[in-house]
């Protein structure tokens, strides 16, 4: 019982802490945002300018 009382306060505590602030983001109809992100290794960076006008596919996500 005091493993879940201590699971219900930490579940709580987070929830409080609320949402971490984000940027406007990508609007429809507009150019995405300008960035640059390292490659899996870190031997080069891909620049999103660079890829304009070419089909590239973004995948977000989380493997854990």
């Amino acid at each position: 019982m005091k493993t879940l009382s201590i699971a219900v306060a930490v579940a709580l505590w987070v929830l409080a802490q609320g949402r971490p602030q984000q940027g406007p983001g990508a609007e429809v109809g507009k150019d995405a945002p300008a960035w640059k992100l390292k490659t899996h290794d870190g031997k080069s960076e891909v620049d999103l300018a660079k890829l304009k006008g070419k089909p590239a596919v973004l995948i977000f996500g989380s493997y854990t």
